[in-house]
């Protein structure tokens, strides 16, 4: 009797306290493990997100220091244009460089500096994209170069940080958010995809980067939204804060594939892609052939420009036709939530996928599906 009373008080025999031990040991080496999961997997986070303070504001000096770079100053060699690049390769000691049409304007040399200490270097523009006013330089790579990671599409109220030649005085940085990442900016007879951001696109800046928090490039700032600064007279113009705009570098990306598959120095083949500012909504697929307009049901064929009896012969297959419904563009599948920009972006996938490469749209016309595919950009070339 007494001997039970003592194991139930705890003085249990050997087996019994080892098994125990064992099972406390076991226990604690599982906890000690899932800790250190935890503390790692909080460690990745916390270099992922490197950009961010204690506080969760960004750190913009790492952040800038990070980009800045990939980021060059840019002299158009006959316009004395003041302008800004983004270094988005680096190959077998060459730099190829983003910048915008509008600052090198077609002639075949610009003059590029890395650091506002070094000197001003000849680059050659490999080609250009008048239209979505992108252009390519390739120059020797100065030491401390860096290539920009390239990202997809940002998300509205995204945090972005703005970099380039600020008024001709040296890369700077500007913060901001994207203000819509979808978005169809009308300038002159054009009408071009753009990424809206809060961050100031100052003069001497078009053809510098636009970086997400983690230093990834989504655009190439470009555009610079002005008003009538006297409204009274009607005369002069003045920047509208918190309205700037950025070829997507995405789409930056797609041009500069094609220019560098054919490096004339020159225009090259595209497809527009336009919104008009008249009909709410309503796209106009030039080369393909038909516009369309976005409804309950999606993105339905309104109107077609081709003679029904005399097809162009660069489509194949079935034909567009009004009240058909635009499923797929490519690899792109459309609903009526598809932004513009990845409408253009699925566009120029065939006009620089090289001659002859088709495009395949898919449409839906009732209960059937219809199949076009298009050779030749769209153009007729009887």
């Amino acid at each position: 009797m007494v001997e039970n009373e003592e194991k139930m008080n705890g003085t249990e025999d050997f087996p019994a306290k080892q098994k125990r031990g064992i099972m406390f040991w076991l226990i604690a080496a599982i906890a000690l493990a899932a800790s250190l999961a935890l503390s790692i997997s909080a460690l990745i986070v916390a270099m992922a997100n490197r950009q961010k303070t204690d506080g969760g504001r960004m750190d913009y000096e790492t952040l800038f220091a990070s980009v800045q770079p990939s980021v060059v100053e840019v002299y158009g060699a006959a316009n004395n244009k003041r302008g800004s690049g983004v270094i988005y390769k680096i190959e077998e000691g060459q730099a190829y460089i983003f910048t915008n049409f509008h600052v090198v304007d077609a002639t075949p040399t610009a003059l590029v500096r890395f650091n506002e200490f070094g000197d001003k270097v000849e680059s050659t523009l490999l080609g250009y994209d008048e239209y979505h006013d992108i252009a390519v330089l390739r120059v020797s790579a100065a030491e401390g170069a860096v290539a920009a990671k390239i990202s997809g599409l940002p998300n509205t109220g995204m945090p972005v940080l703005a970099v380039g030649n600020s008024l001709g005085y040296g890369i700077a940085a500007f913060d901001g958010i994207v203000s819509k990442s979808n978005r169809i900016y009308t300038i002159g007879n054009k009408a071009v995809p753009v990424i809206a951001v809060t961050s100031p696109i100052n003069a001497g800046m078009s053809g510098g980067g636009v970086f997400d928090s983690t230093g990834a490039l989504v655009g190439i700032g470009t555009y610079q939204t002005t008003a009538v600064s006297d409204p009274s007279s009607g005369s002069g113009t003045r920047p509208v804060d918190g309205m700037s705009y950025a070829v997507p570098a995405e789409i930056a990306a797609k041009i500069a594939r094609k220019i560098e598959n054919n490096p004339s120095g020159g225009q090259i083949d595209r497809i527009d892609v336009r919104a008009n500012p008249d009909i709410e909504d309503q796209v106009d697929f030039n080369g393909l052939y038909f516009r369309a307009k976005y409804t309950e049901k999606g993105l339905a064929v309104n109107v077609i420009a081709y003679a029904e009896n005399d097809p162009p012969s660069s489509m194949q297959g079935g034909l567009p036709k009004v009240g058909d419904v635009v499923e797929k563009i490519g690899t792109l599948d459309i609903t009526a939530q598809t932004g513009f920009v990845p409408l253009f972006s699925a566009c120029l996938d065939y006009a620089h996928g090289g001659k002859g490469a088709p495009l395949t749209v898919v449409l839906r016309r009732g209960t059937e599906t219809v199949t076009v595919t298009y050779y030749g950009l769209g153009r007729d070339d009887r």
